[in-house]
């Protein structure tokens, strides 16, 4: 997915701040390359709570995503 998508899709949930914080790791990495659903993470995003009052790390967001992007896929079969 592109980037452009993906930041499309966080100012839609609200969560343009934290899009902020880790677009450069976003890019870097490529978390959200291999994403064809839009879904999975709009799901993510709603299911989680990440209040700007409490820091968080990429790689704690990179490993509950690809958790929750994991079990999304298997629960869809």
């Amino acid at each position: 997915m592109e980037i452009s998508q993906v930041k499309a899709i966080f100012e839609q949930e609200f969560y343009s701040c934290l899009f902020d914080q880790f677009s450069y790791q976003f890019q870097l990495t490529g978390l959200f390359d291999h994403i064809k659903d839009e879904d999975v993470i709009i799901s993510f995003l709603s299911m989680y709570d990440f209040s700007q009052d409490q820091t968080i790390f990429y790689d704690d967001f990179r490993y509950f995503f690809k958790s929750y992007s994991y079990q999304y896929e298997k629960n869809r079969l």
